[in-house]
């Protein structure tokens, strides 16, 4: 059975024009760089009609030895900016997240 390490977060909102969100890919990956303690490299970049994709790898801040990988998917559902995201301790519990993340549609 999976189980991961560290539980997926994703969060629908409004952005409001002073929003904390970043506003495109140079700026998420500037937020990334900036807020991952031992960040190490961007894995997986890619741009969609409606956002984009970032896959990520640092140092788990416990032990910098242990590797971290994280994720951010930004969509456009309607009126809304959708920004799914988790970090987790191998690239496979990275790659399994990212269908659900891309799943994600809005309510009929």
């Amino acid at each position: 059975m999976f189980r991961p390490r560290r539980s997926t977060s994703a969060t629908a909102r409004r952005r409001p024009s002073s929003s904390a969100l970043p506003k495109d890919l140079d700026a998420a990956r500037a937020k990334i760089q900036r807020e991952t303690a031992g960040f190490q490299a961007f894995t997986r970049q890619e741009h969609a009609a409606d956002g984009f994709t970032l896959v990520y790898r640092g140092a788990a801040v416990t032990d910098p030895n242990e590797p971290l990988f994280g994720l951010l998917i930004r969509a456009r559902i309607g009126d809304l900016t959708l920004d799914c995201k988790t970090t987790a301790s191998s690239k496979a519990e990275i790659a399994r997240t990212v269908p659900v993340c891309r799943s994600i549609r809005a309510a009929k």
